[in-house]
């Protein structure tokens, strides 16, 4: 355990853990998945447990008419008490 994580905290307490467009689920085996629409960037070393590069897209953004935003339920954002904007 490092220094900085707390005694209570879980595997996705880590920031970016999954890296860009994926989510973190502690029930599953493997804890990091993209988000639906989106592929491992790298699907070698996302299988090695290295999710650091996220996922893309597997289909371009065209804002037609058939797109729209997905709901997600239950997701725990990352904490930004100690964030500021201008």
């Amino acid at each position: 355990m490092g220094p900085f994580e707390a005694l209570d905290s879980d595997r996705c307490d880590r920031y970016a853990l999954c890296g860009p467009f994926g989510r973190c689920n502690i029930e599953n085996s493997l804890v990091c998945e993209c988000l639906k629409g989106f592929e491992p960037r790298s699907p070698d070393q996302w299988r090695g447990g290295n999710w650091s590069q996220g996922c893309r897209r597997t289909i371009p953004l065209d804002c037609g008419p058939k797109e729209g935003f997905i709901k997600y339920s239950n997701l725990k954002l990352p904490d930004t008490k100690g964030s500021w904007y201008n």
